[in-house]
């Protein structure tokens, strides 16, 4: 069944503060998914050479300090 409304339910971060605080736990996040899948299968993240698409955007730049951090 698909249900239908007027009124959309979703919404967008305005704040600078929020969509910087939201992009770095989204990064930290995604981080984390990566290094369990890797971890599950016996492999470490640090001895990967990587890419990020979208390093440019809020996430992006994020993910991309922290995996520059170690």
């Amino acid at each position: 069944m698909l249900l239908l409304t007027k009124n959309p339910c979703h919404s967008f971060a305005v704040s600078e503060n929020k969509v910087k605080a939201e992009s770095q736990e989204v990064a930290h996040s995604i981080l984390s998914a990566v290094e369990s899948i890797l971890h599950g299968q016996g492999l470490v993240l640090s001895r990967r050479k990587m890419i990020v698409l979208g390093a440019k955007g809020n996430i992006g730049t994020f993910l991309s300090e922290y995996l520059e951090k170690g």
